[in-house]
This record gives structure tokens, C-alpha cells and sequence, in this order.
């Protein structure tokens, strides 16, 4: 088994260990379990919010299509990512891939509470994750009302003085007046793009410019003059480079470009590695039609009938579908009754993989140390003892606090010790009102959150659940279930019969149909 490591901080304050202290650990856990690490990607000083600007991620995410390794290993949950969003739609990427992610120092068990467990982790994840911006952004207010330059990336057009003033670059002040100009006058971005590429101009990066690179420029508003950070907004705050007259043009037109291809952009298809073929068992696609009036109509359909010709499966419409699998998940899932048994597995795994202290205990100790140092130099100062050094120290000792601080902070959004109210009380926010069940991203977090595969039949559905089963239930598991003696199915002529059963630790739902609703 060959596997790939990937490691990231979020903040240029951390220092080098952080990242050798992560490597560290998923080699161990590697040798632990057998495996052959071929590969390090690594994110420095990159935040965990988003996922899409983490350079050696994406990278990662590509390579895997290559099938050049069976697993990425992180060292906790949310160095994946910090948000459920990224977190779903990454792993799935892998999995299409074949690749699983493992946890160096999270237990997440086999067992399909693991599933619902990493779920709530990254929920947590991503509360604290929101809770340490918000602490941050205090200190990045004081730079802002100093108009001052934060991080390290610049504009293009603009350099960075020794007090982090924005200071015009008229080099390449004058190519952003031409990117404007252009783009305004109707020239298209992947021209403008090669046009610059040919004048061997590079952009704010040191690389060669491509269409992508303008979205960043047009909505940059230091171009007008407008310092921005946060919520932060001062206009004349930064010297200007472009008029408002040529802005306002600017702005049509990328609003116009966004509004144009909204036809087109891709669909999502929610049950995508979750729904099966009952006839083969061949993982459904997705696919979409067009009429003669030009409407799309989307549907699912057999991978093997579509590339081999070798199924006779009905294809299905995505709506009803995915709005079947929804529907029946919350009036047979959603109760009381089951959540409570969600719940204890899930108390009983977090207690038994809870995280010891000691990181938290060790840096807990250095803070006392340095508070205790900081009091000593206050005390100093106040009696008149004031050197040079006596600033440097103080100065340190500050640095060293925050830093401290900061850790500690990052700390809480370790796997935490969640009671069975805390998980009651987390799943049931799936047991919302009408309009909400609606919507697209309540559809997308139950199905991903509660559903472990759908086989669909010309007569029937067969959905499996995350309760006691993580890996996809077979097809032939299922077929010894519906015919063994404890699973009766009544679906008559117009009745539509839904029967759950506990067989060999999964649960069960068989919904009878008449035929396939298109």
C-alpha cells in the first residue's frame, strides 16, 4: 500500500517545527500500519478555510487521478480542511480515485459511525476554525486603520515600502491601465493574457499571466484608491491607478461575462458515488439531455450501459431521485428513536478517542513562563530600569505570547470529547421545516452526512445507512436480505411499501415503487 503525506500551517507566525511535527507523525502512523510513504505536499503558511488556493493541495488532488498511491495522510482532521464544503467535495474527488484519506492522530473507526463522527468533527472544525478568524481580525483591524499591507501577497501595479505602505510601481502601474483598456474596448482576457505573455511580461507572482489572473484584478478596488480589509472599507486610503470612469466600464462588462454562461455552468449530482445499479451493480452516472425546445433534462444512468452497451437499466430523472432518497432518509431516518442510537455509538467513540492533553498541558506551561517573565520586565520598567535590552526582551516576550496564544487556540480544534446531548443536539438540525429541506446544501449535508448507497431497481430502491456499515453495502449482501425470512415486502399494485430491518449490522430500507417515476 502506498500512500502520500500531506501537511500544512496557517500562519507565517508558526515556526518550521509545526510542519516537521506533522511529518513526523504520519510517518510513524505510515510505519505503524504497513505503509510506504512516496510523496510529501506540503502548504506553508496557507489558512485551511478554503481549500482552492492551497497550491501543493490541489496538486495533490490532481496527482491522484494518476493512481499512484491508495491513501493521503494528514496529521488531524482539519488540516484536510475547515469547512464541510471542501472536506465533501475533495474526498469525493479522491474516492473517484480510489484514494482514502487517513488522520494520523484521530481514530476515525471502520465502523459506519466513523462516518457521522468525521462529519461532526468537521463541523466543530469549522466552528473553530470561524471562531479564530474572528479572534485574528481583531488584530488585523489595528493594521487596517493604519492603511497598512497584510500578508504576503501584493497587487500588481503596487510594491510593498519597509512600513508596509502601498506604493505605486509605475512599471507596472501603466500595464494594469493597459489590462483595463483593453478588456474595456472589448479585447477578450485570454488575448490580453498572450499579448503580455509575448511582451515577456510576468505577473505578481513571477509566472506567465492566463485569462484566470484578470478575476483578481477587476474586483481589486486598490486600483481606485479603496483600502479594503475585512470589514474594513476607506476610500482615497491607497495612491490610484484607474479611473472610476474606466472601472464602471470594466464592471459591466465582467458582470455582464459572469451573467452569460450561467446556463452552462455544471450540474451537481448529490447521490454520485452512492447510487448503484440494482441490475449490475455498476455505480450511476450522471447525464443530462436536451429537448426540441432546448430545455436539459438531467438524469442518472448505468455506467455500463452508457460506455458498454451490457445493461438494460432505466435511466432516472435526478430530481426525483435524489428528492426520493431525501424524502424517505427523513421520514424513516430523522426520528428520535434512531437518532438516539446514532448518538451512543458515536458518545462511545468519542470518549474512547479522545485526545490526551499533554500538547495543550506543555504549552499551557510555556505561556505561565512567559506571562511570568512579562510581569518581571513590567516591574523592572516601573522601577526605572530601561535599557535597550530591556525593550528587545519585552519585545520577544510579546511574540513569543501570541505565538503561544495562537497555538493554544488552534488546540481546541482537535478532536473534542462530544457527549451524547452534544450529538443529539447536532443531528437533529437536520430536522428542519419544508422550505429548508428544499434547499440544495440541506439536500447535499443529509445525503452525505446518513447515506451509505442506493440500488436502484425498475421496481423498487434499496437505501443502506451510515449507522452500523462504513463501506458500501454490496449488492449481494442486500439480495440475501430481501430474500431471508425476516425481510417482508408488500409493495401491492398502487401501494408503495417502505420496511426497515437490521441484517448482518446495516440498516436497511426497501421502497417498493410501481415503476420508475421519469
Amino acid at each position: 500500500m502506498k500512500a502520500v503525506i500531506y501537511a500544512r500551517y496557517s500562519c507565517d507566525r508558526q515556526n518550521e517545527q509545526s510542519i516537521e511535527g506533522q511529518l513526523h507523525e504520519c510517518y510513524a502512523y505510515a510505519e505503524k500500519h504497513g505503509i510506504t510513504v512516496v510523496k510529501e505536499y506540503i502548504d506553508r503558511a496557507l489558512s485551511g478555510r478554503s481549500a482552492e488556493h492551497r497550491t501543493a493541495f490541489q496538486q495533490m488532488i490532481r496527482d491522484s487521478e494518476k493512481k499512484g498511491f491508495d491513501f493521503v495522510i494528514v496529521y488531524k482532521t482539519d488540516r484536510f480542511a475547515r469547512n464541510r464544503y471542501d472536506s465533501a467535495i475533495y474526498k469525493t474527488k479522491l474516492k473517484k480515485n480510489d484514494v482514502r484519506v487517513l488522520y494520523a492522530k484521530e481514530s476515525i473507526p471502520d465502523g459506519p459511525e466513523g462516518i457521522i463522527l468525521e462529519s461532526l468533527l468537521e463541523g466543530m472544525a469549522e466552528y473553530y476554525s470561524a471562531e479564530l478568524s474572528q479572534k485574528i481580525k481583531r488584530g488585523i483591524h489595528e493594521i487596517a486603520l493604519k492603511h497598512k499591507a497584510y500578508g504576503g501577497n501584493r497587487p500588481f501595479g503596487y510594491r510593498i515600502d519597509s512600513d508596509k505602505n502601498f506604493v505605486i510601481d509605475e512599471k507596472e502601474a501603466e500595464i494594469v491601465k493597459k489590462i483595463f483598456t483593453d478588456f474595456a474596448d472589448g479585447k477578450q482576457a485570454k488575448d490580453i493574457a498572450a499579448e503580455l505573455n509575448d511582451m515577456g511580461v510576468k505577473n505578481a507572482r513571477g509566472t506567465a499571466w492566463n485569462k484566470n489572473n484578470f478575476f483578481q484584478i477587476f474586483h481589486n478596488e486598490k486600483y481606485i484608491g479603496v483600502y479594503k480589509l475585512g470589514n474594513y472599507r476607506q476610500e482615497d486610503a491607497v495612491p490610484r491607478i484607474i479611473s472610476d470612469e474606466l472601472w464602471n466600464r470594466v464592471q459591466k462588462l465582467v458582470k455582464k461575462h459572469k451573467q452569460a454562461p450561467a446556463s452552462s455552468r455544471q450540474t451537481e449530482y448529490l447521490l454520485t458515488g452512492k447510487a448503484y445499479c440494482g441490475n449490475c451493480g455498476t455505480g450511476l452516472q450522471g447525464g443530462y439531455g436536451t429537448s426540441k425546445t432546448g430545455d436539459r433534462h438531467y438524469y442518472y444512468t448505468c455506467s455500463a450501459r452508457k460506455r458498454y452497451k451490457s445493461c438494460d437499466f432505466n435511466p432516472v430523472t435526478k430530481e426525483w431521485l435524489e428528492s426520493t432518497v431525501v424524502d424517505i432518509t427523513v421520514k424513516n431516518i430523522l426520528q428520535d428513536d434512531v437518532i438516539d442510537l446514532i448518538a451512543s455509538r458515536c458518545e462511545k467513540i468519542s470518549i474512547a478517542e479522545h485526545d490526551n492533553q499533554s500538547e495543550r498541558n506543555i504549552l499551557q506551561l510555556q505561556l505561565s513562563s512567559v506571562n511570568k517573565s512579562l510581569s518581571n520586565i513590567m516591574k523592572a520598567i516601573e522601577e526605572g530600569i530601561i535599557t535597550s535590552t530591556t525593550k528587545q526582551r519585552l519585545n520577544e516576550l510579546e511574540e513569543q505570547k501570541a505565538k503561544l496564544e495562537f497555538e493554544l487556540t488552534e488546540l481546541e480544534i482537535v478532536q473534542p470529547l462530544l457527549s451524547k446531548k452534544q450529538i443529539v443536539y447536532m443531528l437533529t438540525r437536520f430536522k428542519a421545516d419544508e422550505d429548508i429541506q428544499l434547499t440544495e446544501e440541506y439536500r447535499k449535508d443529509l445525503i452525505e452526512c446518513f447515506v451509505n448507497s442506493v440500488y436502484v431497481y425498475d421496481d423498487k430502491l434499496i437505501v443502506t445507512y451510515n449507522l452500523l456499515q462504513k463501506e458500501k453495502a454490496e449488492l449481494f449482501s442486500i439480495e440475501q436480505a430481501l430474500n431471508s425470512s425476516t425481510l417482508i415486502l408488500n409493495g401491492g399494485q398502487s401501494e408503495t411499501k417502505v420496511e426497515l430491518r437490521y441484517y448482518n449490522y446495516t440498516l436497511l430500507m426497501c421502497l417498493m415503487l410501481q415503476k420508475h417515476k421519469k
